[in-house]
This record gives structure tokens, C-alpha cells and sequence, in this order.
């Protein structure tokens, strides 16, 4: 007896139907070959959903997506559903969020990948495209999308609008180790991209995520911005921050980028009081754990890119010749499998 799967299908508005329509074409002729036998089950979101029952998403079609093995979906909105109010529930774009938030999906999947015909069409050179194979792990719950308030209003000046940004660190929590374990199925590398230097939220990302990440030593981690925050930095606490990132070097997955050195700076170009910090941190990792960087638009009025380099390369006699070698570009490419 073949097995069976219970699959709501969801088309929704714009190219998404016959988007969906082609999908099940190919869902069919896997599920034949493999055995299986697929039930679909049809219903309405997004505008569809606005002009038969006047709501995006209705509570039967979340109870229905919750009862099945997957969901397929198309796509939402369109110019006929525009200029409907910000908070209105016949906005096609609150379905999408209602599904992801009544479903718990907290986290979206990106998979990269380059075509091998597609190669010769990228801005990038040929050795830098072939063969990539990035998964991007994206959180979908919390943070804008979700945060209140939201809403817009007049003042004296005219309207204004606001929304807000809120993490807590169970949902960040749960995200990285989403990341982290995904990468121990793949090559064993994790980059976590935030905003730490501007955000307050991602200032408590950065601190979540490394902490998550001393569960898995077998992974890389690579600490940027000398793993300190724009805000610490001006708080007159850097000689302690580098001291937390410099202890991080017991675990040999985590290496550090010496980057946004002139931001933190409280002098000019070759920016002498941060020769302390760098020699702390190169003592601790080595050369082949410090990865130099640009970070050209942190304080870009401070140090021109050829300043960034020389900083580096002409300033900083504690590094042989080799050291400097490691550190300018044959340490990232040899941690991310470059060279």
C-alpha cells in the first residue's frame, strides 16, 4: 500500500496559481516514482481570500494548514489590493504573515546555488561563483514584521510612521541553533550577519549567537568587528571586550576579523591606541585565526582604503612578514576552502 500525504495547496494571487499549477506537475510525477501517493487539498489566501470572504487569511484555512503534511504556496497581493489601510486584515501580505506566525515557521531556508550556464552572467569572477552552495537561514517570527507598535499618525509636522524591532533570546536562540545544526550536515561553517555597531537588538543577537555557538566546537565561527560593538567601544569598555573575544581563542573553531579599527579609534591614521588591542588579539589567535578586513563605510572619512592596508602591512612591527601574509588574505582564504 502506497504511502500517503495530506498536502494544502495554496495559490494565492499574481503568478502564484500558475506558478502552483506547474509545481504539482512535477510533485506528481516524484510522488509516482517514488511510491507515494499525494492528496491535495485547495483553499484561498491573499487577495483571493480578500474578494470571496473579505479576510486574507481565515481562521478554517490556518486550522486546515496545521492538520496537513505540507503546504504548498504560491504567492500574495497585487496593485488591486494596494490601498488598503496599513492594519487592515484584507491586506493580501497578512496572510503570509499569519501562516508564518500561527505555524511557529521561525525560520526560511534560502538555499544558493550557481547553475554552471549561469556562471559567465555574474558580476563576479568565474572561480569565486562556480561550485557555491550557500544556505541562508533566515529569521521569520520576530523583529519588524512582528513588533508593536506599528502604526502611523499625524503630528504638527505632518504624518509620521512607525515600527518597531524586538528580539528576545529564546527566538534568537532558536534560530542559530536551527543554523548550527543544518551546518554540522554541511561544511561545518557558520557566518552570522547583524547590525551590531547601529542595534540594540543586534547587539543581543551577537551575544546569543556566540554563546550557541560554544555548543558546537566543531563548527567555524569567525568573530567580526574585533567581536566588539560600536557602543562598547565608545563606552570606554573596549580593553574589556577585547579580553571577552580574546578568550574565545580556546575554542580553535573561532577566529577573529581585526576590522573597524578606525571606528573605534580616538586618534588618526595609523590609529596608535589600537596597536594594544590588535597585538592582544594576535597573541591570542595567531596569525592564521586573524582575518584583516576593511569595513570601508565604518568611519570612512577616518582612513582611506589604501590606510586600511597600511595599517597593517607598515604600522604594526610586531608582525613578520609571514604574520602579515596570514592576516591580509591566505588565513580567510584557507578557513573558507579558497585557497
Amino acid at each position: 500500500m502506497a504511502l500517503a500525504a495530506r498536502i494544502v495547496v495554496l495559490p494565492g494571487d499574481g503568478i502564484g496559481p500558475e506558478v502552483i499549477a506547474a509545481a504539482r506537475r512535477v510533485l506528481d510525477a516524484a510522488a509516482s516514482g517514488a511510491g507515494l501517493r499525494l492528496d491535495y487539498v485547495d483553499d484561498v489566501v491573499g487577495g483571493a481570500a480578500v474578494d470571496a470572504y473579505g479576510v486574507a487569511l481565515r481562521p478554517q484555512t490556518l486550522r486546515l494548514c496545521k492538520t496537513a503534511d505540507a503546504i504548498l504556496f504560491g504567492s500574495v497581493g497585487g496593485p488591486k489590493w494596494d490601498d488598503a489601510a496599513p492594519n487592515s486584515t484584507i491586506r493580501p501580505g497578512s496572510a503570509l504573515l499569519g501562516l508564518r506566525k500561527g505555524l511557529g515557521l521561525f525560520a526560511n531556508l534560502r538555499p544558493v546555488r550557481v547553475d554552471q550556464a549561469m556562471v559567465a552572467t555574474s558580476a563576479l569572477r568565474p572561480e569565486r561563483v562556480r561550485d557555491v552552495d550557500l544556505l541562508v537561514v533566515r529569521e521569520l517570527t520576530g523583529g519588524l514584521y512582528f513588533s508593536r507598535p506599528k502604526r502611523r499618525y499625524m503630528t504638527p509636522r505632518g504624518e509620521a510612521a512607525v515600527d518597531t524591532m524586538r528580539y528576545s533570546t529564546p527566538e534568537i536562540e532558536r534560530v542559530a541553533v536551527r543554523a548550527f545544526e543544518l551546518a554540522r550536515m554541511r561544511r561545518s561553517r557558520v557566518c552570522s550577519v547583524d547590525k551590531a555597531n547601529v542595534l540594540e537588538t543586534s547587539r543581543l543577537w551577537r551575544a546569543v549567537v556566540t554563546r550557541v555557538a560554544e555548543r558546537y566546537p566543531q563548527l567555524t565561527m569567525i568573530a567580526d568587528h574585533l567581536g566588539v560593538t560600536g557602543e562598547v567601544a565608545k563606552s570606554g569598555k573596549l580593553p574589556e571586550a577585547i579580553a571577552a573575544t580574546a578568550a574565545l581563542a580556546k575554542y580553535p573553531n573561532v577566529s577573529v576579523k581585526l576590522s573597524t579599527t578606525p571606528f573605534y579609534s580616538a586618534e588618526s591614521y595609523p590609529f596608535r591606541d589600537m596597536t594594544v588591542h590588535i597585538r592582544r588579539l594576535f597573541d591570542a589567535f595567531g596569525p592564521r585565526r586573524c582575518y584583516w578586513g576593511t569595513d570601508l563605510t565604518n568611519s570612512f572619512n577616518k582612513a582611506t582604503y589604501r590606510q586600511r592596508i597600511t595599517q597593517f602591512t607598515e604600522t604594526l612591527d610586531f608582525l613578520s612578514d609571514s604574520d602579515k601574509e596570514w592576516i591580509m588574505g591566505r588565513a580567510i582564504q584557507e578557513r573558507l576552502g579558497w585557497a
